[in-house]
């Protein structure tokens, strides 16, 4: 089940609620003063262990990985694809979904918590 919103309020302190509360929080406007732009939708999920192996090594966190926004294409030359969304390169890593939803918050994004 997947969750979105848009926040634009400034950041504040969040309150000690579960996951499943964090479903409940309606959708807002684009933050005019976000550096994102206001179509991107980040996605947060926790990563699931490789099929390869019984460690758990890297499970531990949360991702914050942004959508793409555009489809992707063949580059005619070489055959390889493309993209021209450089925000499906981003990345980041938080400790907890706390952390990772305050700071999508706190940039105004759009966001999905898988």
């Amino acid at each position: 089940m997947s969750y979105v919103w848009r926040e634009i309020e400034p950041a504040q302190p969040l309150p000690e609620t579960s996951r499943t509360d964090l479903g409940r929080r309606a959708p807002r406007a684009h933050d005019p003063d976000s550096v994102f732009p206001p179509d991107a939708v980040a996605r947060i999920f926790r990563p699931s262990r490789s099929v390869m192996t019984s460690g758990k090594a890297r499970t531990k966190h949360w991702i914050l990985r942004f959508e793409r926004r555009t489809p992707p294409f063949i580059e005619p030359l070489m055959g390889w694809t493309g993209g021209d969304d450089p925000l499906t390169q981003v990345e980041l890593r938080f400790p907890t979904l706390e952390s990772a939803v305050a700071y999508a918050r706190r940039q105004g994004l759009t966001y999905v918590v898988n």
